[in-house]
C-alpha cells in the first residue's frame, strides 16, 4: 500500500500535474513531434506539437504549424492560435503577444487585462498594467498585489512568493507566505528607503533579503523590519546568503562578505565563509599563499593551491605539496591529517573523498583521514552517498559512504542516484540492460532493455518508445 500510495504521489508531478483535475498527463514524443497522453497511455491530442511549456500546475502552452495554443490537462483548447500571437508563461499566467502589445491570461484561459488605447502592460518579472493614471502590479496567478499612482520601475521575484516592487523614491517587499501565515489577503509589506532599479536575489528566513541594482552596482542586505543593514558597491550578477556570510559571483570571480557588510574580500582559492578562506599568490605557484582562519593570518609556502575558486563544505581541502603530493589542509595553515596522495578529491556532502597513493588503487577516507574502502582500480561518486566502485575498466559495483556494497551484483555502463518524494532509487546499467533499485530496501524494482532516462517522476526508454512510472508500469508505449 505505501508503495501504491508514493507511485500516485510521484504521477501527480508528471510534466504538467492537473492541480484542478483528477487527470495527471505527460507529454510523449514521437519523430520529433510531441502529443497530450494521460497515465493510462490515452492520447488527448495528435502528435502535432513541435515544442511544449508547462503553466504553472494548469495547462501547457504548444506551438504547432498553426501557432501557439493554451491546452488544459484533457487536451481541450483554452486559448486558440492567433496569426502573429506568440504565447509564453509568465509564472501561472499566459502571456500572449504580438509586437508590444499584450494580452494577459489566467490559468483557465480568461481574459486578466489586454493592452489598449487606455491600457498599458509591462513584462518584467511580474505584469505590470498601467491603467487610469494608476500602476498595478499582479502576483503569479493574476491577482493584485499592489496599486500606486507612482510609477513603478521594477519588480523581481524570488522563488515565487517574495515579491520586490521599485518605485523612483522608495521599494516595497511583498511576502506571500503571509497570506497562509496570517490569513491576510494581502500579505505581509515592508517599506524601504531605497531608490533604484533592484532585484531580488535571496531570501533568507534568518537573515533578510539581498538586492542588487545592476544599474548602479550596489549590493543592499535589508532585514526582516526593512531597515538596510549596509550598501556596498561591486560589480556581481548573483549572490546568496551561505553559513553565516553572503557569497557573491561574477563570472569566475567570487567575494566573501560578511552579514554586517563590514568585510568585502575577493578570493580565488578555497573559502568557507568570510573569516574563513584562501587567497592564492598571483606570482608563485607555490606560495606562499595567505590562509584566513577567524582573526588570524598566516602565509603557507610550498603548496599548491586548485586553480578554481572552491567552496569547502567541512573547512578541510587538498592542496598539492612539492615533492610529497596532495595532502588536507584547514584554513589555520596546518594538516588536518597526516599523510600524502598520489591523487585526492576534495570531501563530497557524504563527508567522504577519494584518494590514491598507488596507481589503481583507490579508496575512500573520511574527515580523519580514515580509510573506509577497499581499494578499486577507481571510484566514481554518484551522489546521496553512494559511489561505483571499478573492479575492471568497466565493471563496477555499488557501494555506500563506508565501503558497503549494497547491490549483490556489477554493472556497466550509465549510473544514477534519484531522489523523489520519499525515494531514492538507483538506475544502473548492465549488458544493454537498464536496472531500477529502491535504494533503501536495496532490491530491483524492474528492468527493461536498453537505456532508461529518468524525467519529473517517470522513465523515458531510449528514442521514447516507451514511457513508465518508478515501478516500470507502461504509462505509454509505440
Amino acid at each position: 500500500m505505501k508503495r501504491m500510495l508514493v507511485v500516485l504521489s510521484i504521477l501527480m508531478i508528471l510534466v504538467g500535474c492537473q492541480s484542478k483535475s483528477d487527470v495527471q498527463t505527460l507529454f510523449v514524443e514521437k519523430d520529433n513531434k510531441y502529443a497530450l497522453c494521460d497515465n493510462e497511455g490515452n492520447l488527448k491530442t495528435k502528435f502535432i506539437y513541435t515544442k511544449y511549456e508547462p503553466v504553472g500546475l494548469d495547462g501547457y502552452i504548444v506551438k504547432d504549424k498553426k501557432g501557439y495554443h493554451y491546452l488544459a490537462h484533457d487536451g481541450s483548447e483554452l486559448i486558440k492560435a492567433k496569426k502573429n500571437v506568440k504565447l509564453s508563461a509568465l509564472e501561472n499566467i499566459v502571456v500572449g503577444q504580438n509586437k508590444q502589445q499584450y494580452t494577459l491570461y489566467d490559468s483557465e484561459g480568461k481574459v486578466i487585462s489586454k493592452t489598449n488605447k487606455k491600457t498599458k502592460i509591462i513584462i518584467d518579472e511580474l505584469p505590470i498594467v498601467y491603467k487610469n493614471k494608476q500602476y498595478q502590479v499582479l502576483d503569479q496567478y493574476g491577482n493584485e498585489i499592489e496599486k500606486s499612482k507612482n510609477k513603478v520601475v521594477k519588480v523581481s521575484v524570488y522563488h515565487h512568493r517574495h515579491v520586490l516592487i521599485c518605485y523612483p523614491k522608495k521599494i516595497t517587499l511583498y511576502d506571500g507566505f503571509a497570506i497562509e501565515k496570517n490569513n491576510d489577503e494581502k500579505g505581509q509589506f515592508l517599506t524601504v528607503k531605497l531608490s533604484g532599479t533592484y532585484s531580488l536575489l535571496d531570501y533568507s528566513k534568518k537573515n533578510g533579503y539581498l538586492l542588487y541594482d545592476a544599474n548602479q552596482k550596489q549590493l543592499v542586505r535589508v532585514n526582516h523590519k526593512g531597515k538596510v543593514v549596509f550598501k556596498q558597491e561591486c560589480d556581481i550578477t548573483e549572490a546568496q546568503f551561505k553559513n553565516n556570510a553572503i557569497v557573491a559571483t561574477k563570472d569566475n570571480d567570487t567575494y566573501i562578505l560578511s552579514l554586517d557588510g563590514k568585510t568585502y574580500q575577493k578570493v580565488d582559492g578555497y573559502y568557507y565563509d568570510a573569516t574563513h578562506y584562501v587567497v592564492k599568490n598571483k606570482q608563485y605557484i607555490y606560495g606562499p599563499h595567505q590562509f584566513v582562519s577567524g582573526k588570524k593570518t598566516l602565509d603557507v609556502d610550498g603548496i599548491q593551491i586548485n586553480p578554481m575558486t572552491n567552496y569547502v563544505q567541512y573547512q578541510i581541502f587538498n592542496v598539492y605539496k612539492r615533492d610529497q603530493g596532495y595532502q588536507f589542509y584547514k584554513f589555520n595553515g596546518q594538516l588536518a591529517f597526516k599523510g600524502s596522495f598520489k591523487e585526492a578529491t576534495d570531501f563530497d556532502n557524504a563527508k567522504r573523498a577519494i584518494v590514491s597513493k598507488k596507481e589503481d588503487q583507490y579508496y575512500l577516507i573520511d574527515l580523519q583521514g580514515q580509510k573506509v574502502s577497499k581499494n578499486y582500480q577507481r571510484i566514481e561518486y554518484i551522489g546521496h552517498g553512494y559511489y561505483a566502485g571499478y573492479k575492471t575498466n568497466s565493471k563496477y559495483e555499488v557501494i555506500d559512504k563506508n565501503g558497503k556494497k549494497v547491490i549483490k551484483d556489477y554493472f556497466m555502463g550509465s549510473k544514477q542516484i534519484i531522489s523523489d518524494n520519499d525515494e531514492l532509487l538507483g538506475v544502473f546499467n548492465k549488458s544493454g540492460t537498464t536496472y531500477v533499485y529502491d535504494l533503501k530496501e536495496n532490491e530491483v524494482l524492474f528492468s527493461k532493455e536498453g537505456e532508461l532516462t529518468y524525467k519529473d517522476g517517470y522513465f523515458i526508454k531510449e528514442n521514447h518508445k516507451g514511457y513508465y512510472d518508478i515501478e516500470g508500469n507502461v504509462i505509454y508505449k509505440r
